[in-house]
């Protein structure tokens, strides 16, 4: 099927747990036009994989600082991507910086904080009842 695409260094795997490719990973590249809350963003930010997405949806500046923990590009500019990607591949200084901030932003989402936040949430929308 690969072959029929002409598309060359590509491997259609299946099913994987993504554990071990985070864990090797220095950059997660997501390049969809919508999502919700995309968990694979946090995921990869959990094992250090600095997170770059096009800020094309609410959710991507909710979870991504440009320049402090991931890269946010403008939407669908393709050249801009291929140029922030460029950067964190050569500097790796920068790179190094937003992946340790990438894992400790990511903590808020952990259960014990977050379970707080959702108690809370609950106890409020009961109360004005």
């Amino acid at each position: 099927m690969k072959e029929d695409l002409g598309l060359k260094n590509v491997f259609f795997k299946g099913f994987v747990r993504p554990e071990d490719y985070y864990r090797t990973a220095s950059v997660f590249c997501m390049t969809s036009a919508m999502e919700g809350l995309p968990m694979v963003i946090e995921e990869a930010a959990a094992f250090g994989c600095v997170p770059m997405a096009f800020d094309s949806y609410e959710a991507a500046s909710d979870l991504i600082t440009d320049g402090e923990n991931g890269r946010l590009i403008k939407p669908f500019d393709a050249n801009a991507y291929a140029e922030a990607l460029k950067e964190l591949i050569e500097n790796e200084d920068m790179r190094l910086r937003l992946a340790r901030n990438a894992k400790r932003d990511v903590k808020r989402f952990e259960p014990d904080g977050i379970m707080d936040e959702w108690a809370a949430l609950f106890e409020e929308v009961l109360r004005k009842q």
